[in-house]
């Protein structure tokens, strides 16, 4: 499995390749020859090229690595937490990390043994730590963790001239059941769970946002068309990394569902399954049905808008988009409503993607009460005199703007720290490096 999952980093020439906890190096030789290997561990380890500090860290700058080597060592560290911030630092942008640890074991201390995971929850504590989970593997299911723990139960009571074929036999157990055990079904529940991540590559926009957020910690935000809350969200890595709290609000009941999902668990986020509107009641929301068709983009979901126009502009992608949509009366409330009902104002952050409203809400904002320093919308689906208009709005409440893809960005330079206005002007003018 770690062969296949380094074969999948599509390491380069020359990369660099931290082993990060390395032991005695068991996988040194999956690493293609033609990379730098640097393996690391607690002092003492002769095999070892870097001493870890004593909280664990490495003591390398940011960025040293193109990836990192992680395999059964999550669980022996005193903080996941801070061992995957230190993964993420340690990396570079678009480096991989490939990390392997237990699901379902028996205590093994060296010196320590503490945590143990389920699929979900790996996958979950790493993108808590700002990596993206590009692939995820179970090792070893149910039915041949039962026989492995029951080999470990029992071997060692038997006299040792039965050891050897006792455990050879239940090898062949454990073998016979994992092949007849689907992939899928070992995502969640197995002996040793294995993500491949990634160290985004930041967008222009993600960049000013992390600045934001490293100087305000414990903002306050409203995200208006929050999809499922994963994908191409400019906030979820902050919303989680720092104490972040505010409203997200999806209209689509399937999408918003996934939403609920990937937020389970954190009381700071509220989520709102409605559309904002210029009234309070139900509106007609047009998006595409739930489907597991393999032939549609990943983001057919992302499609809901309350203009069929602009749904309808996708054919380009799928074909017959006229047969998959779908209109679902859906309740809705105007950004006076929400204000009201959840108490808010002032908001630090206002983040919009409605697939052609954004300009008629920007517009229904109250931003005197609001008061937000950041906001960002989708101008892609707007009109010429839509755009404009947009932006003449918040210019004149004082924000600087600038266009990045399918966006835009606003920012009032006079309610930000300098460190942040430091990263506004070098993305604003189009610098997109992220060091």
């Amino acid at each position: 499995m770690v062969d296949e999952l380094v074969t999948a980093m599509q390491l380069k020439p020359g990369s660099r390749v931290l082993d990060y906890g390395c032991a005695d190096q068991p996988y040194r030789s999956l690493v293609p020859a033609d990379c730098e290997y640097v393996g690391a561990d607690l002092p003492g380890n002769p095999a070892a090229a870097i001493d870890l500090a004593p909280d664990g860290t490495v003591p390398a700058p940011d960025g040293s690595f193109d990836a990192i080597l992680s395999t059964q060592v999550l669980e022996h560290v005193d903080d996941p937490a801070r061992y995957l911030d230190e993964c993420r630092r340690l990396l570079a942008p678009g480096g991989k990390l490939l990390l392997s640890t237990h699901g379902m074991m028996v205590t093994h201390a060296d010196p320590i043994d503490r945590w143990r995971w389920t699929g979900g929850g790996l996958r979950h504590v790493v993108e808590q730590a700002g990596l993206h989970v590009r692939e995820s593997r179970g090792l070893l299911g149910v039915a041949a963790t039962a026989v492995q723990l029951f080999q470990l139960a029992t071997a060692q009571r038997l006299p040792r001239a039965l050891q050897r074929p006792y455990i050879g036999v239940l090898q062949s157990a454990v073998a016979w059941f994992d092949a007849r055990s689907p992939a899928w079904t070992r995502t969640d529940d197995a002996l040793v769970i294995a993500v491949l991540a990634e160290k985004p590559v930041p967008s222009r926009i993600e960049q000013l946002v992390a600045a934001y957020a490293e100087s305000n910690p414990t903002a306050t935000f409203v995200q208006i068309g929050a999809n499922d809350g994963e994908q191409r969200d400019p906030l979820r890595t902050e919303i989680l990394r720092h104490q972040w709290s505010g409203v997200l609000i999806e209209p689509v009941p399937y999408v918003f569902d996934r939403l609920r999902r990937n937020y389970a668990g954190i009381d700071r986020a509220r989520l709102l399954n409605v559309a904002i509107a210029d009234h309070d009641g139900t509106v007609p929301l047009h998006h595409l049905a739930q489907s597991d068709d393999a032939t549609l983009p990943q983001w057919y979901d992302a499609l809901g808008s309350l203009r069929r126009d602009v749904v309808l502009r996708h054919r380009e992608f799928i074909p017959d988009i006229d047969a998959r949509v779908v209109t679902t009366e859906v309740p809705c409330i105007t950004p006076a409503t929400l204000c009201e009902e959840h108490g808010l104002g002032p908001i630090d952050v206002v983040q919009i993607d409605t697939e052609g409203s954004d300009y008629e809400i920007l517009h229904l904002l109250p931003f005197d009460r609001l008061q937000p320093t950041l906001v960002i919308y989708e101008h892609h689906h707007l009109a010429d005199d839509e755009r404009e208009a947009a932006r003449a709005l918040l210019r004149g409440h004082g924000f600087d703007l600038f266009e990045e893809s399918l966006d835009t960005a606003a920012l009032r330079l006079d309610r930000v720290s300098p460190a942040v206005v430091q990263v506004w002007e070098r993305v604003a003018a189009g610098d997109a490096d992220p060091a």
